[in-house]
């Protein structure tokens, strides 16, 4: 690499702000105890949310961070909310309690 990547690296690891963390020791220590970063939660939140109850018996298989774990947990009850949102929205087309378009 040359001087003027190393410095482009450099200034891009010094101007960009990083979000959710004070310092990066902050960051690899909850890294380091099993806690996960929040791009494991929204991870975790996305595939509980799309593969629904086939990630709660993932849970206990597969070595996951707890924020991953909560995300998977959240992303569950998300889809499960959704479940209950359209089933209430059927039962009143049903009754015609909302006209249907």
């Amino acid at each position: 690499m040359s001087a003027s990547a190393h410095a482009r690296a450099f200034y891009l690891r010094s101007a960009v702000p990083r979000i959710g963390t004070s310092s990066d020791t902050e960051l690899s220590a909850t890294v380091a105890a099993g806690q996960g970063t929040n791009a494991d939660f929204m991870c975790g939140l996305s595939l509980g949310f799309f593969l629904g109850i086939i990630m709660i018996f993932m849970l206990w298989e597969l070595r996951m961070s707890r924020q991953q774990r909560m995300g998977v947990i959240m992303g569950i009850l998300m889809n499960g909310l959704f479940a209950v949102f359209r089933q209430n929205v059927r039962q009143m087309h049903a009754a015609e309690i909302i006209p249907q378009q």
